[in-house]
């Protein structure tokens, strides 16, 4: 009781560093929080057997050819899928007209943003192994009505929902399908994977491309592929995913190691205000300590008082900078679309700071 009355009395000499550790504690646990989400996310897209290189614009007439060279330099089976340009002109007999950006709110921007601008469809005949229905139902194979699946958080993005009649242009030629299913996409199975998917019969004759994935292995497959691809069919392009990974990782570590010296600063100057405190008030704790002493009072209650007062400082810091790490960090996890991947050593090393 002592102690934390001793606290009580001085309310301005504790709560300054108390907050001031607690800030720059409290954003080194959130930035450790990210970081682990990051690397988590990050692992999923490189982890073994996972497709490295992409391959875009193979030719209809091409893509047999593409795929048994990534068969002969690959590990398994490699991942294709066709792509359509288009353009959505309508939402269930109502056209789509642009607004003026300033009259609607971010979630009018972004909604606004996502419909009007160029589509990449696809046509298939069934969901690919990345992909799982969430609602509605998948057509039968040889489907010839216009039929739309749409991914889920993009419909949620857009407004779109089961049932609505949505009206594209391709390539100069109308195509109505009605949305009778959503699907949730594993975005990191590096497959070719999109927001859009009809019947084979509904788009299998418009203008099109091809694009895929293939997991290589090593570097020498890589170039390997690379340099047979470049001269059967100069015109396909590759996109080296595994290395674009790596590299989004390495600037990724030298952001978070930026944003940590800026919290150390933080956690540096709550601890020159402790100290500082602490030697503004040694006087009146040694003449405290000798009134307490007259009136009775051992060292081991004058210690044991001195132990609760800062021992009740730095849980109450902890708690702060804990509840702040886990706040901000599930805060940052949302905003960037990533795990929430709370480090339980993390918040130990905070309990012992």
């Amino acid at each position: 009781r002592l102690g934390l009355k001793s606290l009580a009395r001085r309310p301005a000499r504790a709560l300054p560093f108390l907050f001031t550790l607690a800030a720059g504690f409290g954003l080194l646990g959130a930035l450790d929080v990210v970081r682990h989400g990051l690397e988590r996310e990050l692992a999923l897209g490189t982890r073994a057997g996972m497709p490295e290189l992409f391959f875009v614009d193979a030719q209809k007439s091409q893509i047999s050819g593409v795929l048994d060279l990534a068969r002969r330099f690959g590990r398994g089976e490699p991942s294709s899928s066709p792509l359509v340009r288009a353009r959505l002109t309508a939402v269930n007999g109502s056209a789509l007209k642009r607004e003026d950006d300033a009259s609607l709110g971010e979630e009018g921007r972004q909604r606004q943003r996502f419909l009007l601008r160029e589509f990449n469809l696809t046509y298939a005949e069934s969901l690919n192994p990345s992909e799982t229905l969430v609602a509605g139902s998948f057509w039968a194979p040889g489907e010839t009505r216009g039929h739309a699946s749409l991914e889920g958080d993009f419909a949620a993005r857009t407004g779109l929902k089961m049932g609505d009649r949505l009206s594209f242009d391709v390539q100069g030629r109308p195509v109505e399908a009605v949305v009778t299913s959503l699907r949730e996409v594993d975005w990191l199975a590096m497959r070719p994977n999109f927001f859009v998917v009809m019947p084979t019969a509904v788009l299998g004759n418009a203008p099109q491309f091809h694009i895929g994935s293939l997991s290589v292995g090593d570097r020498a497959r890589s170039e390997g592929f690379r340099r047979a691809l470049a001269a059967s069919y100069p015109n396909v392009s590759v996109i080296d995913a595994g290395a674009a990974l790596a590299e989004v990782g390495e600037v990724l570590k030298v952001l978070l190691t930026a944003l940590k010296a800026l919290a150390w600063f933080c956690v540096a100057v709550g601890l020159l205000v402790l100290a500082g405190a602490a030697a503004v008030g040694h006087r009146e704790r040694r003449a405290e300590a000798a009134l307490l002493r007259a009136l009775g009072a051992g060292t081991r209650t004058l210690a044991a008082a001195d132990l609760t007062a800062f021992a009740a400082t730095g849980l109450s810091t902890f708690g702060l900078a804990a509840a702040a790490a886990l706040g901000l960090g599930l805060a940052l996890s949302t905003r960037l679309d990533i795990p929430f991947a709370p480090n339980l050593a993390a918040l130990a090393g905070l309990l012992a700071a």
